[in-house]
């Protein structure tokens, strides 16, 4: 059954109700009963204060009697009785509260089905398996990586998942064109046919954690040295990581000042403060050389590899930089560096060497452009760069040279990451573009505080005609038109959460004036 888009949003973290705790509600419930005692001890109190108030009533006074006296006491009983009414009605009401507590929390413990968790751990099971068996002939001696792996079937597999975060080539020196919107629903793009394979994927988008925490998992068994001795997704993409590292070895980074190049071809925000959260995501689609699933917006023509670096000047205070990043655009690249071995590297956490080095060019380019120590910075990243914003957010060494104001991602896997506490990040993800979950974490189970809000949805729950085609396809549901879909019902809903979170790091979105620099963080090969 389709629900109201809105109803399909999920918030954890940030201001208000966040997520549901069984250990917590449990508290409460015993605290509910303490109440109820406490109450039941005082009707007790009330009821021996309304006995001795009948003796008088009943006892023949010593003296003159008061002629008063009776209807004082009956006056006093009167309010005995209201009292022990009220008190009683208020034990029963704790003690009802209380078991629904204890029910509620027995529910939230046995939230998953008996049958969705034994799918879950038999896909954990049969991928990590996987990954040990295909880790272990892969480095087999007699065997060998290069007779296992094709090439030729790895880009396959990367084409029929969209190819790219991009959604084009590199448009080179093509003047700007208007971005087309998203099909109609119903129609047939290559992207959703409402076929077999898009309801196999809405049936299985909710198993990506598990598959991904099996197969890293059997992947860093396999080679656990290469792992670090990490039996974790994490030690399985540093397994990866270093075995394309070995096939592919690369050169030095290079980061180079592309905005001269551009001859007209930027976005046409370039001296525009980006003033909401909306139109900061926006703008990473517009990184890509052929656009990223927003509508109506100028496709720009920026070189592959391009990042973004926005310096905001304000009335008073220092100036914000703000640091856009756009995803993977190639399988493997030999010009720039966003590409599977980057996302691996980002995976893997951090190095010998701290950051993974695209993220190192990053940095390269901030301080290129002008960037100051005391100014503060707003990250912004899809996919692989949202991986990378988060990880500069987390080094303590990226902190003390650049004051972190903020951090946006959308469809990316953060779960590993360890953000500053006052520092406002925004994740916004979605259940079908499986990207987000190749962490082995859900977007529930990512952190949650006050400073850290998960925004996600489960698109194929949607009546929206445009959530149901894209929840279908892998590369539409991770689009960033998509995306913004998410945050759009998240603003028309007046989420709390949300809008606390974003308007902490919209103050430093809005501005007098900015101006932009576009920088090519290229990776040159053998």
């Amino acid at each position: 059954m389709t629900r109201d888009p809105r109803d399909t949003l999920v918030v954890t973290g940030g201001r208000g109700p966040s997520r549901v705790d069984s250990d917590a509600v449990r508290t409460a419930a015993l605290r509910a009963q303490d109440a109820a005692a406490v109450l039941g001890a005082a009707v007790g109190d009330c009821l021996g204060a309304r006995s001795r108030l009948e003796r008088i009533l009943w006892t023949p006074p010593l003296g003159e009697p008061d002629p008063a006296l009776p209807g004082r006491v009956r006056w006093a009983l009167t309010l005995v009785d209201q009292a022990v009414d009220a008190l009683a009605a208020r034990a029963d009401g704790c003690t009802s509260l209380s078991d629904r507590l204890l029910v509620a929390a027995g529910l939230v413990e046995d939230a998953e089905s008996a049958v969705e968790r034994a799918i879950g751990g038999a896909v954990v099971a049969v991928t990590g398996a996987l990954g040990l068996a295909v880790t272990s002939i892969a480095l087999h001696p007699a065997l060998g990586l290069p007779g296992l792996v094709s090439l030729w079937g790895a880009t396959r597999v990367w084409d029929a998942l969209g190819g790219a975060d991009g959604a084009g080539e590199d448009v080179g020196t093509a003047p700007p064109v208007a971005r087309a919107a998203p099909a109609p629903a119903g129609t047939d793009d290559g992207t959703g046919d409402g076929g077999i394979l898009d309801d196999l994927l809405r049936a299985l988008a909710p198993y990506t954690d598990e598959a991904i925490t099996g197969a890293g998992t059997g992947v860093a068994l396999g080679a656990p040295a290469l792992a670090l001795h990490d039996a974790s997704v994490t030690g399985g993409a540093r397994v990866l990581s270093t075995v394309v590292d070995a096939f592919a070895p690369r050169r030095d980074l290079r980061v180079r000042d592309v905005t001269p190049e551009l001859g007209g071809r930027e976005p046409s925000w370039s001296g525009q403060p980006p003033g909401t959260v909306d139109e900061l995501v926006a703008r990473t689609g517009d990184l890509y050389p052929a656009g990223n699933g927003v509508a109506d917006r100028e496709v720009p023509g920026v070189p592959s590899g391009t990042v973004a670096v926005q310096r905001i000047e304000h009335a008073d205070g220092p100036a914000t930089w703000v640091v856009t990043v756009p995803g993977t655009q190639a399988l493997v690249s030999g010009e720039h560096a966003f590409d599977v071995d980057t996302d691996l590297d980002l995976m893997a956490g951090p190095g010998l060497d701290g950051v993974a080095d695209v993220m190192t060019g990053v940095v390269q380019a901030l301080e290129a452009a002008g960037a100051a120590p005391d100014e503060p910075v707003v990250l912004t990243g899809h996919s692989l760069g949202g991986i990378g914003v988060t990880a500069l957010a987390a080094d303590p060494r990226f902190r003390a040279r650049h004051p972190v104001a903020g951090v946006v991602t959308v469809g990316a896997p953060t779960a590993t990451f360890t953000t500053p506490r006052g520092v406002p990040v925004l994740h916004v993800e979605n259940t079908e573009e499986l990207v987000s979950s190749l962490d082995g974490r859900s977007a529930s189970e990512n952190p949650a505080s006050r400073d850290r809000v998960t925004l996600s949805r489960d698109l194929g729950a949607s009546a929206d005609p445009a959530d149901r085609a894209a929840s279908g396809s892998v590369s539409r549901a991770h689009q960033v038109g998509t995306h913004l879909r998410t945050l759009d019902l998240a603003r028309q809903a007046r989420n709390e959460q949300v809008a606390d979170v974003g308007g902490r790091i919209e103050e430093h979105l809005d501005g007098e004036s900015a101006r932009t620099s576009y920088f090519e963080v290229g990776r040159s090969r053998p």
